[in-house]
């Protein structure tokens, strides 16, 4: 498919805006922000896709002065002719295509030609944009294979792997074959293990009451004395617990203050004293390097000013020539290739032809062309059909005369019936002369001769009827109409060698065969005549590029060098000479400011070093009041002592002063804590410690512990005696059991259910991902290599299609798609699989057009080029349109894939007084 035009009655910020020139393989749509670009953008999807949302009063792009949003837009189907797609959106959406006489009603259905793919899959795929690549950067490969391959054309079905994942889950919450969590059927075994335990107390139960009465008393007595016992220690503990904290908090803060000391001095340095000296360092050096560098820049603006040649001016007068070569230089080399194919092709037909002139005597010469050129094969087809007809006519009375013959021998001869009708007359005369004849006899004699006579008479009649038929076959007049016949069709063939056997007795395959001659013959003249005219129109364009390397001063040598070479050696120069014509240019101006950032650069150099000086003199200082004795040798040392020194005397007034926010914070009344630990210090010294309380603590527990056992152990005596005999029966719960056992088998089923469908899934999916994933992994590999120029190589699925990896060049072993890969080289690998899943969704469809907004913003030059190459070649099959606001980005698509530039800001539109861009989700910003 390929957009040739289209009008926008109303859309957006457009209003009566008419764009003509579409009608080409690559398309740059350039503007500033706020040109448009978004509102062209979602038109076009608009006229592919329909208009959404379908509400006027909720749509983004609908005019403001209640015009209806309205445009057309004439488009070419792949193979088809023109069709001119018609959008409007009043109360309701309306839509047409008209295809030459037939008009088809779309309202606001997708095209036919698009609907093999859902616009979201068109807007995250055919659409894209910087944003839409880096959502990609730390995005599992799971959800690449499932949202752009496992429901590429289905909005409206779940990936599977969800649905694996919850069908698996699902049966686990019935069963598990290992003993984690609790499913469903460990649930009912633990139910019927307490059934069948419920059966054995049953049972027992009337031993349980007998003992019971027993165990409540004494179970009395012993919780009684272990509170008193619990009411004393826990009186202790509260004074321990109430005044450790405070005690330990105080001891800490003396220690700490102690150690910190006096830190006015240092206030001036901050906490990470090493990091403002390498700062300090780094800026002096960078200082230092920058002054340099204005030095070295100052000179090289003066060397600028000598630079331009001679023959920079013919170079330069020059200048539109090198630029028009430099662009065509790719289709001059395709050409050439073409001229190479071209000239294979006619070699290949000319082999074909000759293998075609097999079935003549002598093989294929050349004389015969003209004649197989004009030979008309209906006219040999229907000599041959004649000849064939006779032929027929002339074997089926053959056949008859050969039948007539043999008839004739098996049939009785005229004398056998005459010696019969002799023979019964005889009798019948014999037996009559007899005086005592036998009865009957004359009788008989005379039947038989009536019969002879009459069978003598037919079969005369009969032989006379046979030669009647056999003459009317005309056997000779038949033979001679088939000689004639073949005859007319040698006469036809006669200029060229036909064996004799074949035009003696022709047939349908003598017209195939000439056929397959004339045919070979017709496909080699074309692609001779197409090898001449392509040879010849790449020699012109070469003797012109020859002759401008000539005039811009190249060697005779260098000229008549490969186009590649020339081209690129007349662009070097060309952009040498420019280069050496602005460098002069610059130079003037800028020498003032170079001078005067040298100076200050020179007088912030010296504010670095004085700095410098005075922090790692302090720092010598503390590391000697901290260390009298042993100092290290060298001033390094002693710097790196003196922050070590400064870092811990720092860290413990910090940690002091949190120490004491917490006594503030978490004790208010800490001071009446202070005294009563004074004063417990001078009774008895402090007996609380860390042993004596641990004990305290686990007498406690053990206390709480033996009091709640045994009041469980009374209270639960206490209801067995009371609700003993109100239990179930042991046939209650043998029945309950039954029910359980049920279920159990129940959950069971369904999840062998369950993990079937789990696995027919998954087979499906795998199934589907081996059918389409090495289709796209592959296709993406070599947009790869050649983005990158072969640094890296292939693309590949690993651990089961979890995991997309990368070969590097001559590599093996596997980078994963991800950081630390740069961003660049990320965006590439997944605009290569974009590419590849467009070329994968539409094979064998139309080729629906492919929008690019920004996405080479991280790309260095190079590897732009190697993308341009790939989208030169997509752009022979698929429309491309690139979306961008820069300017140079513009120039650079239309030099490298000859493209057609559509300036928005240009071309203008009478514009809608409300704000033209509004804040729609969009692939092309």
């Amino acid at each position: 498919m390929r957009i040739h035009s289209c009008h926008i009655e109303a859309f957006g910020r457009f209003r009566k805006l008419t764009l003509e020139s579409l009608d080409h393989p690559v398309v740059v749509i350039h503007g500033d922000n706020e040109a448009g670009k978004t509102s062209f953008f979602h038109f076009l999807r608009s006229m592919l896709y329909g208009i959404y949302p379908t509400n006027a009063d909720k749509h983004p792009y609908c005019p403001r002065s209640g015009r209806a949003l309205e445009g057309e837009m004439m488009i070419q189907l792949d193979g088809e002719e023109p069709a001119t797609i018609s959008r409007r959106l009043r109360s309701s959406p309306q839509g047409t295509m008209v295809r030459g006489s037939e008009t088809v009603d779309l309202r606001n259905r997708t095209i036919p030609a698009a609907q093999h793919v859902p616009q979201s899959v068109f807007e995250s795929v055919y659409a894209l944009q910087l944003d839409d690549l880096i959502r990609l950067e730390g995005a599992a490969w799971d959800e690449v294979q499932d949202r752009l391959l496992g429901s590429l054309s289905v909005e409206h079905i779940r990936s599977a792997r969800p649905v694996i994942e919850e069908l698996e889950d699902e049966a686990s919450d019935l069963w598990r074959p290992d003993n984690r969590g609790k499913p469903t059927a460990k649930q009912l075994g633990k139910q019927r293990r307490q059934l069948r335990e419920k059966a054995r107390d049953a049972r027992e139960r009337d031993r349980h009451i007998r003992s019971l009465s027993a165990e409540v008393g004494t179970l009395e007595s012993e919780i009684r004395a272990l509170k008193e016992e619990k009411v004393s220690l826990t009186a202790q503990q509260n004074r321990a617990e109430r005044l450790a904290p405070v005690r330990r908090l105080l001891n800490k803060i003396d220690v700490l203050e102690e150690e910190a000391g006096d830190l006015t001095p240092y206030a001036s340095i901050p906490d990470d004293p090493r990091e403002l000296i390498e700062t300090l360092d780094t800026q002096r050096s960078e200082v230092e390097l920058t002054l340099s560098e204005k030095s070295e820049q100052m000179e090289a603006l003066e060397r600028a000013l000598d630079a331009p040649t001679d023959n920079d001016k013919q170079v330069l007068e020059h200048a539109s020539q090198i630029r028009g070569w430099t662009k065509r230089i790719e289709v001059l080399q395709n050409r050439q290739v073409q001229a190479q194919e071209a000239e294979r092709k006619a070699e290949e037909a000319r082999r074909q032809l000759e293998a075609a002139g097999g079935i003549l005597d002598r093989g294929w010469d050349d004389q015969y062309a003209e004649f197989i050129r004009q030979l008309s094969l209906a006219d040999l087809r229907e000599r041959i059909r004649g000849y064939e007809r006779a032929a027929q006519d002339l074997r089926e009375a053959r056949s008859t005369a050969e039948t007539l013959d043999v008839q004739a021998g098996a049939g009785a001869p005229i004398a056998i019936w005459v010696a019969v009708a002799t023979f019964g007359a005889i009798m019948g005369v014999l037996t009559a002369w007899f005086t005592m004849p036998i009865a009957g006899l004359p009788a008989v004699g005379a039947v038989i001769a009536v019969v002879g006579i009459w069978q003598a008479i037919l079969a005369h009649q009969e032989n006379e009827d046979r030669a009647a038929q056999r003459e009317a076959l005309e056997l000779e007049r038949k033979e001679a109409e088939a000689e004639t016949r073949a005859a007319s069709v040698a006469n036809l063939v006669a200029e060229v060698p036909v064996p004799s056997a074949r035009v003696e007795r022709p047939g349908p395959d003598l017209v195939d065969d000439l056929r397959m001659v004339k045919d070979a013959l017709q496909t080699y003249d074309e692609r001779r005549d197409a090898a001449d005219r392509t040879r010849a129109a790449v020699e012109q364009a070469v003797t012109k590029v020859r002759a401008l390397a000539a005039v811009c001063g190249m060697s005779e040598t260098a000229a008549n060098g490969e186009m590649p070479d020339v081209v690129g050696e007349l662009e070097t120069r060309l952009e040498d000479a420019e280069e050496r014509s602005e460098a002069a240019q610059d130079a003037e101006e800028r020498l003032p400011d170079v001078r005067e950032t040298v100076s200050d650069l020179e007088a912030r150099y010296q504010r670095l070093e004085g700095r410098i000086t005075e922090v790692k003199t302090l720092l010598r200082e503390i590391a000697e009041s901290a260390n009298d004795e042993d100092l290290p040798e060298t001033a390094e040392e002693q710097i790196g002592r003196g922050i070590d020194a400064l870092a811990r005397r720092r860290s413990a007034r910090g940690r002091a002063e949190m120490a004491r926010d917490t006594l503030h914070s978490e004790y208010p009344d800490w001071e009446d804590r202070r005294d009563e630990i004074e004063a417990l210090d001078d009774a008895e010294g402090w007996t609380f410690t860390d042993e004596e309380r641990a004990r305290m603590s686990q007498r406690l527990e053990e206390i709480s512990a033996g009091l709640q056992e045994k009041t469980v152990e009374r209270e639960g005596a206490r209801k067995d005696l009371e609700h003993l005999l109100e239990k179930p029966t042991v046939a209650e719960i043998e029945s309950e059991l039954a029910s359980v056992e049920q279920q159990l088998d129940e959950a069971k089923r369904e999840r062998d259910r369950l993990m079937l469908l789990a696995n027919i899934v998954r087979r499906a999916d795998a199934d589907f991902r081996r059918k389409h994933q090495p289709d796209v992994i592959r296709r993406a590999s070599s947009i790869v290599s050649t983005v990158t120029r072969g640094r890296y190589e292939r693309l590949e699925l690993q651990d089961d299609g979890q995991r997309l990896v990368t070969f590097a060049e001559n590599g093996t072993h596997p980078v994963t798609v991800a950081p630390p890969l740069s961003q660049g080289t990320l965006d590439q690998i997944y605009l290569a699989i974009r590419l590849a899943i467009v070329d994968h969704l539409d094979d064998g469809r139309d080729t629906l057009p492919l929008f690019l907004d920004e996405v080479f913003v991280n790309w260095d030059q190079e590897r732009r080029r190697g993308a341009f190459d790939v989208l030169a070649e997509m752009a022979e099959r698929r429309q491309l349109f690139f979306f961008t606001c820069h300017p140079y980005f513009a120039r650079e698509v239309a030099t490298h894939l000859d493209a057609a530039l559509v300036d928005l800001d240009a071309v203008g539109g009478t514009p809608e007084t409300r704000s033209s861009e509004p804040s729609a989700p969009s692939a092309a910003a």
